[in-house]
């Protein structure tokens, strides 16, 4: 055993005893190394004194495992190779790895006697920080918990230290759960340039526009430049096209001095299609499951506990490594497990103790969908997409982009008052809600939007609420979710309706996964009109799904959110926005629906019209004259000022023919009447 150069190997007995040794040397520790020998490294790369590296991987199906060191001077070489496969051991150093076992100490990854991992130290790495491994002398893989891959899912990962980075962070308090209005957005379309430093530059508009947090798409790395992010392959390397980890930091950084949150967007319920080398290593998939997507992780077979702690130490990284202020699990009742406690409960108990370390709101959020009541004490908050779906049920019937059934204005008021229109469980159980006297009410830990990327993306040309139904209806829409006692969520570009699509995309390498994907498009919404739709392997629907200068944008959408915001931020401040406080009306004819808040000293009331174009026609035709409107919303020259008894009005006079929004906030001890 010794090191291999290219096709020539030669014997260096120094350096080949401390690589198989079994006890790290005590000069390579640091202070806070708790590794004293290879058993007890952790998996992944460790860092540890006078430059040695601890390398370590769980591979129970291999036979052998080679380390591939690559020197620094190569990285334009492989640059000219990047998002390519297959790629070898060509120009890199080999070092063997001794199979060994595990005693990390961790509960939910119970010690292993068998020698399931293979490990090494190599001293000093000097100028090699990229490195691949070789399984059974034959194929070369990058690391399942590679921290960085700069040439794309196939190629070499790169060494990442997260212990040099400068956090300047340390004061920063966080944003408490009933705070939060979280800015939903994908890195590579939110500014022309698509980079974590570009973001920097969008913070300050997003601060004056009343948001509180940012919820990044996923970043595990994709196949190819572009991608959604649910397609990711390494949960560990945020993606490359994007910037560096420590541009990421910096990012993350920036938003807590400017006081806003960062959320993280994680897909634990399967793994991409390319470059998902995996199951090569040991046993990360079940086939007992499946996914819409494909395999499901292996939560629960043989083998599950070294899967679990892969998941669960992700989740460690992205809120040790990175600051992030708490992470969003996507289709979390996809997560297949039947163990107890399930991973969805030992993830929230990684969060909450994180939560307890930092001293700062951590948030969990859960993609559900449909409300599950099992998850309200363990998860911070639930997505819930029943109100955005049964907006679209009024104004665009003839979109539908989910397979629940949605019945109009009446689903409307259901779910403003209680939040929701279906409920159910992680089972995919799930049932129409149907609400007593005595039903509870509103959740204020529930995410609700009015758009998303999934309801942008998934319309075949990627078309906003504004396009398929008008402008007027969105900002009444505004009106009832960002004053309504849940979380609100804006999708980008939303608060000022811009015109480019957010369409899906993907830039797989493999041409027939590539013709797959894109007929898969079809089937999956085989009741839309696909004519003239951008393919996903088109390179021009990730272009135009890039945001417009802020110069394009309309700027009287973008004053109406923000005020909105406003009175939101005041109702929170003064304690009138709060569900005990809230009573509902509705008017199903006149698609009429209004919102009360009262307490001893205000009282708010929020009234919207939300019209379907059609129906917005037919009035006006039949009515001779309209009343002319006071201090509208479309008015951007007139922009409303809050006075002591009336926030704003965007509609004064008879029912209004098209969809408007009214907000009054009034003095109860001026106004007792």
């Amino acid at each position: 055993m010794g090191l291999e150069l290219g096709t020539e190997s030669f014997d260096d007995p120094g350096t080949k005893r401390s690589l198989v040794s079994h006890e790290v040397p005590q000069t390579f520790l640091r202070p806070n190394s708790a590794a004293t020998t290879l058993e007890q490294l952790p998996v992944g790369t460790t860092f540890l004194e006078s430059q040695a590296v601890g390398f370590k991987v769980w591979a129970p199906r291999c036979q052998s495992v080679d380390l591939i060191l690559f020197p620094n001077s190569m990285a334009a070489t492989f640059a000219n190779r990047a998002h390519q496969a297959p790629w070898s051991a060509a120009g890199g150093l080999v070092v063997p790895l001794t199979p060994t076992t595990l005693t990390s100490g961790r509960p939910q990854e119970p010690t292993s006697r068998s020698p399931e991992y293979y490990a090494g130290i190599v001293p000093d790495l000097g100028e090699y920080s990229f490195y691949l491994y070789r399984l059974n002398q034959r194929d070369v893989r990058p690391d399942p918990r590679s921290r960085f891959q700069p040439f794309g899912v196939h190629g070499p990962s790169q060494l990442v230290d997260h212990s040099r980075f400068a956090w300047m962070d340390q004061a920063w308090p966080g944003v408490a759960r009933r705070d939060l209005v979280i800015y939903e957005l994908h890195v590579g379309c939110a500014t022309s340039g698509g980079t974590y430093r570009e973001l920097l530059d969008r913070l300050p508009r997003l601060r004056e526009l009343g948001v509180t947090a940012i919820e990044l798409l996923p970043l595990a790395e994709t196949p190819g430049r572009w991608n959604w992010g649910y397609d990711g392959v390494h949960l560990y390397a945020p993606k490359a096209a994007y910037g560096t980890p420590a541009e990421l930091k910096e990012l993350v950084n920036e938003c807590h001095r400017q006081g806003l949150a960062i959320l993280l967007d994680v897909v634990y319920n399967h793994l991409g299609p390319e470059g998902n080398y995996l199951r090569e290593f040991a046993p990360y998939f079940t086939a007992k499951t499946q996914t819409p997507w494909g395999e499901a992780i292996n939560y629960s077979g043989r083998r599950s506990h070294a899967v679990r702690a892969w998941i669960l130490d992700n989740v460690r990284q992205w809120l040790q490594d990175y600051h992030f202020d708490g992470l969003r699990l996507d289709a979390i009742h996809y997560l297949f497990d039947s163990s107890r406690p399930s991973i969805t409960n030992e993830v929230a108990t990684v969060v909450r103790d994180w939560e307890s370390a930092a001293g700062r709101p951590i948030h969990l959020i859960a993609e559900t969908n449909v409300f599950d009541p099992q998850l309200v004490n363990s998860y911070s908050a639930q997505w819930a997409d029943c109100f955005m779906h049964a907006v679209y049920s009024v104004a665009t019937p003839q979109v539908k982009l989910t397979n629940r059934d949605y019945r109009g204005s009446s689903d409307v008021h259901l779910a403003l008052e209680h939040g929701f229109v279906y409920r159910g469980s992680t089972a995919r159980e799930y049932a129409r809600y149907e609400p007593t006297e005595a039903s509870e009410k509103v959740h204020p830990h529930l995410v609700v939007s009015l758009q998303t990327h999934d309801s942008v993306g998934n319309h075949p040309h990627g078309h906003r609420v504004h396009q398929l139904a008008s402008n007027d209806l969105q900002k009444a829409a505004a009106g009832l979710l960002l004053l309504s006692p849940t979380i609100p969520q804006l999708f980008m570009g939303e608060e000022g309706a811009v015109d480019t699509p957010f369409c899906f995309f993907t830039d797989f390498r493999d041409p027939g996964l590539r013709a797959a994907v894109d007929r898969g498009r079809q089937h999956e919404y085989p009741h839309h009109d696909w004519a003239g739709a951008r393919l996903p392997s088109d390179p021009a629907a990730f272009f135009a799904s890039r945001l417009p200068d802020f110069d394009l944008w309309d700027h009287s959408m973008w004053h109406w959110y923000r005020l909105l915001l406003k009175i939101r931020r005041e109702g929170l401040i003064s304690g009138w926005l709060e569900p005990d406080n809230a009573r509902w009306y509705h008017d199903p004819l006149q698609h009429y629906y209004r919102l009360d808040y009262g307490t001893m000293e205000l009282e708010c009331r929020v009234e919207s019209w939300l019209r379907p174009p059609g129906e917005s026609q037919r009035l006006v035709e039949n009515q001779q004259s309209i009343p002319s409107t006071a201090a509208t919303s479309n008015d951007e020259s007139k922009q409303p000022e809050i006075e002591s008894s009336i926030i704003h009005q965007s509609w004064t006079g008879i029912e209004p023919t098209t969809s408007r929004c009214r907000i009054t906030l009034r003095s109860a001890v001026a106004n007792p009447g």
